[in-house]
């Protein structure tokens, strides 16, 4: 059995930050940019090797506390608009055990840093995979570890080399064939799936919208992991490992990121959590509703499952910051909130300032009592000067008002 990871420091936590932020830069310099900065991150992180464990334990940079995760961002090729088709949240302690799958309604409303309110899919096609990250996190209040792309493709794969897989349809699915017409695409029942059925299956629209989407998904992801139960899990590490190093999609190593699904396998089905995240709809129902986030239990599903990677304790936690661009310079906002987020810092909102001639950053609280979180944020940031304003504020705690010193310390 492998050793579990220790601890990382404080300082390499950081440095693994400053990592992040570098490759969140580089991806927003166009849209070819990200695949060849995430080929070289793999290239050069997956030169390491060494046998399959009989249980495969995950490793990786991200392992703070005891609790690694990866967010993983769908897409499918007929997607035109660019945005996420799914986003699912993986977790798993250390040790290989207590693993955790959260999904997350790519229709969900929230603060997408630096591009304002909107539905949380739509950072992909904003920002691509550093800002859904980023968007992702906020969210939650929790720091993600890695990121991975998600293809129809690599599905479809990861199905076929399984070699199939068997879901319990509980009602016969339909879809429109032509004007007023129907027909049966899955009908109700078991059913064994190859790769491009089981994409199908995860894809089907139906009246119930993605909530019912992520039903389907638990059942393809219990599929796979049943195929790979107890010692056949280092099976599942290998392909997955295979796949991730001949298509690379994530800032992980690929055997590293194989031995974390071969983690999830590992257990048995009833260790297995998966959870929706907690929303409503917001809308007249069915398929096209949007969603607004149900906060309290957000926070009890987080204190519960993935309390080990919430931010460190200190000033700021859960302080709600709104960030203004008084520079012009774009994406200016996530660049903030990219060094906000993981010290805890809630994004709440996001703009322009009354205009784009501040030369010096301001950071406004609206009680003395806030001042020691402002003097966090400065020292994040690594400019600004504070202020106390006496106007009441109820939506956020702190404004930070970002002039063009913060743009000259980061060029």
């Amino acid at each position: 059995m492998t050793d579990t990871l220790p601890r990382v420091a404080p300082g390499a936590r950081q440095e693994r930050r400053r990592r992040k932020a570098l490759r969140r830069r580089l991806g927003m310099g166009g849209a070819v940019a990200l695949p060849l900065v995430i080929l070289s991150i793999v290239l050069i992180a997956g030169l390491g090797g060494g046998d399959a464990d009989p249980t495969p334990i995950p490793v990786g940079d991200g392992a703070e506390g005891g609790q690694i995760t990866y967010l993983m961002v769908g897409t499918r090729a007929d997607e035109t608009t660019g945005a996420a088709d799914w986003i699912t949240l993986l977790a798993v302690d250390r040790e290989g055990t207590r693993p955790v799958t959260l999904f997350v309604p790519t229709s969900t409303l929230t603060e997408i840093p630096g591009f304002g309110f909107d539905a949380v899919g739509k950072a992909l096609a904003l920002g691509r995979l550093p800002l859904e990250e980023v968007t992702v996190e906020n969210l939650l209040g929790i720091t993600i570890d890695h990121t991975m792309i998600v293809s129809e493709q690599l599905i479809s794969r990861l199905v076929d080399l399984a070699g199939g897989i068997e879901v319990d349809v509980p009602e016969r699915l339909l879809a429109p064939s032509g004007p007023n017409r129907l027909v049966p695409v899955f009908e109700k029942g078991k059913q064994r799936l190859d790769g491009s059925r089981a994409v199908r299956y995860l894809q089907f629209e139906g009246e119930g919208g993605e909530l019912e989407r992520a039903v389907r998904a638990q059942q393809v992801w219990e599929g796979i992991y049943r195929r790979f139960e107890g010692e056949k899990a280092a099976d599942l590490k290998r392909i997955m490992t295979s796949l991730l190093t001949s298509s690379p999609v994530t800032d992980a190593p690929p055997e590293d990121a194989g031995a974390f699904f071969g983690a999830f396998a590992a257990v048995g089905e009833d260790d297995r959590s998966y959870r929706t995240l907690p929303v409503e709809a917001v809308g007249g129902g069915g398929a096209e509703d949007a969603f607004r986030v149900q906060q309290t239990r957000l926070d009890e599903l987080v204190r519960s499952l993935l309390a080990e990677s919430l931010p460190p304790d200190g000033p700021g936690r859960g302080a709600r910051v709104q960030i203004l661009n008084g520079n012009g310079q774009p994406e200016v906002g996530l660049a903030v909130a990219d060094l906000l987020i993981p010290s805890g810092f809630r994004i709440a909102d996001t703009g322009n300032a009354s205009s784009f001639e501040f030369v010096r950053t301001r950071i406004v609280v609206y009680r003395e009592a806030d001042i020691p979180i402002a003097q966090r944020i400065r020292a994040l940031l690594g400019v600004g000067t504070i202020e106390l304003s006496r106007t009441q504020q109820s939506i956020v705690d702190v404004t930070v008002v970002v002039g063009r010193d913060f743009v000259a310390k980061q060029s």
